[in-house]
């Protein structure tokens, strides 16, 4: 599952990028009855947003999302994009029989990212917390199925699938995530791997230890890519965003 292709025209809403937007990017959830899917957008912006103003500087937050300056406008991005963009696919997905969604494992979600440090917060952005999300989607469709997100999925990765800002879906399909040494699909990899661009054809490898080169968070073990400008030049290592400091 791939990672941060929010900003183009055309997103994927099942890749990691989505995930961590979905289930992921979660920041202090409060507590309390399960998650409506209906209501994601809003209670997942209450979340990360609040967060967000809490570990991030001014300049953070609007380079971290797409331009919002304070915490109202981050919470109107989640309400507006996910909200009204990315749940209706998902509604779809579960509808279909494609999906299964835990509202209560979504609230638990929340709160374990409510419970994040400052410093922890970039690296479970990229990675999650420890398994603290997991069960609030449940794949239902088998390799070689019809899905509109990967987490339609089994395997947890849909080959082709895009959604338009017109909310149109291009169905894909199915696959198994690409391993170590296989041809990158959209861009994504199977879990604990990265997109590689260097040398040709983009191949999936390991992610990379603390003090190697990196262009972008997804490339770290860590999820964390510091001083990268324009897919070059950072160092994978514990994060100096929004590190609360």
């Amino acid at each position: 599952m791939g990672v941060n292709n929010l900003r183009g025209n055309i997103v994927k809403p099942g890749s990691t990028s989505f995930v961590v937007v979905i289930w992921i990017a979660a920041g202090c959830g409060g507590g309390g009855d399960a998650v409506p899917l209906a209501d994601l957008g809003t209670e997942m912006g209450g979340a990360v947003c609040g967060k967000m103003a809490e570990c991030c500087t001014m300049a953070e937050l609007e380079e971290e999302l797409l331009g919002a300056s304070n915490q109202q406008e981050c919470e109107a991005f989640y309400a507006g994009f996910l909200g009204q963009l990315f749940v209706p696919v998902l509604q779809d997905s579960v509808a279909a029989g494609r999906l299964v969604y835990d509202g209560e494992a979504m609230r638990a979600c929340l709160d374990a990212y409510g419970a994040l440090a400052c410093a922890d917060l970039r690296t479970a952005l990229a990675t999650g917390p420890d398994g603290a999300c997991d069960g609030a989607f449940t794949g239902q469709v088998a390799l070689g199925g019809a899905c509109a997100t990967d987490l339609d999925c089994v395997s947890g990765f849909c080959d082709g699938d895009a959604v338009d800002f017109e909310g149109n879906v291009t169905m894909g399909t199915c696959i198994q995530a690409p391993g170590v040494g296989q041809a990158c699909a959209d861009g994504d990899c199977d879990e604990g791997l990265y997109c590689d661009y260097a040398g040709g054809a983009p191949t999936c490898q390991a992610t990379l230890a603390d003090g190697s080169g990196c262009g972008a968070d997804g490339d770290c073990a860590s999820g964390s890519c510091n001083g990268a400008s324009g897919g070059q030049g950072g160092t994978c290592g514990p994060s100096m965003t929004c590190d609360g400091m």
